[in-house]
């Protein structure tokens, strides 16, 4: 029985996608090896998740699993979320049940590097320059 997060939890969960896997799903759907894989999977349908409670134990996971060759784009994805009761547009509490809701999102590199790539518009932190 896996026990009920509280509201405000955070955790940090890695996108793995192996090479094998997507061409396993592939050839699932006809691929031969000669045509353009996508026509016939999204490789993100193929994707396996892991979860971890801080960044540096994400970013390690992803690391160690990079260094095997095996991995489909060359990084990992990790995106730290909260556990959030939803809201609607006017930010009134909505009747249903709490979620996980992606914060931000970093890439891990071969070499260990962490990069930011996405960030949800409320935290970015607004500049005094003009646009």
């Amino acid at each position: 029985m896996t026990r009920q997060p509280k509201i405000g939890a955070e955790r940090f969960r890695i996108e793995i996608l192996s090479t094998a896997a997507v061409e396993a799903l592939a050839r699932k759907q006809g691929w031969n090896s000669e045509d353009g894989l996508r026509e016939y999977c999204e490789p993100e349908d193929a994707a396996v998740y892991w979860t971890r409670l801080t960044l540096d134990e994400a970013k390690k996971a992803a690391a160690d699993w990079l260094s095997h060759g095996t991995s489909f784009y060359g990084c990992g994805i990790i995106d730290r979320e909260l556990y959030v009761q939803p809201h609607d547009d006017r930010g009134n509490l909505v009747k249903v049940p709490p979620q996980w809701e992606r914060q931000e999102s970093y890439e891990v590199a071969g070499d260990s590097e962490l990069i930011t790539v996405d960030r949800r518009p409320s935290l970015v932190r607004p500049t005094n320059e003009l646009s």
